[in-house]
């Protein structure tokens, strides 16, 4: 730990207008990690959006959550999700029924309800506390299955990735520029 210390002191991620870039990560991607702006849309700085940008990893199948799979009960998705006194409200059964809209790497987005009203990204995953949001789903009586790749948001280094990636003899630099193409390495200090 130490000499990993050593060698990557004061070196950070850059845009290519020299600022400092944030280095986002996530425990696994599922095979495939996801743009910034897929996720956080206009809650993050645009060069964001422009240069943390989604990789092929495939390198976190070592991961106990490169595949995971949850069931949930219908009504208690419908307690989390549906308010009681909401006359229109639709049954969990119609809503899954209806297609969602995915990011480009295949995690989901929004799901739909009534009247264009949708939960998002993070209120997917936290309301039903799913590893993540790249997963498929079906109804199966009064269940709701879901099918799933990965832990966490997906966007930036993979750290079960990385792991591999170092098990594979990729250095600390390459392993960065391979999760972060579209920035730079720079020694500040």
């Amino acid at each position: 730990v130490n000499k990993a210390v050593d060698q990557t002191r004061g070196w950070v991620l850059v845009f290519p207008s020299g600022e400092i870039a944030p280095g986002f990560f996530h425990s696994a991607c599922g095979g495939k990690t996801e743009n910034a702006y897929e996720i956080w849309n206009s809650e993050i700085d645009p060069k964001i959006s422009r240069y943390i940008v989604s990789v092929n990893c495939n390198k976190c199948y070592d991961s106990p959550n490169f595949f995971w799979r949850r069931k949930l009960k219908i009504k208690d998705v419908e307690k989390l999700l549906i308010k009681e006194d909401d006359p229109i409200s639709e049954r969990i059964s119609s809503i899954f029924s209806k297609s969602p809209e995915y990011t480009s790497s295949g995690r989901i987005r929004k799901i739909f309800f009534y009247n264009g009203f949708y939960i998002g990204y993070n209120q997917i995953r936290e309301l039903l506390r799913l590893p993540s949001n790249f997963f498929s789903f079906e109804i199966e009586g009064d269940f709701i299955l879901f099918f799933g790749k990965g832990f966490g948001h997906g966007v930036g280094m993979c750290q079960w990735g990385a792991k591999k990636l170092a098990e594979e003899g990729k250095s600390w630099k390459e392993i960065l520029l391979f999760y972060f193409p579209l920035l730079k390495l720079k020694k500040i200090y």
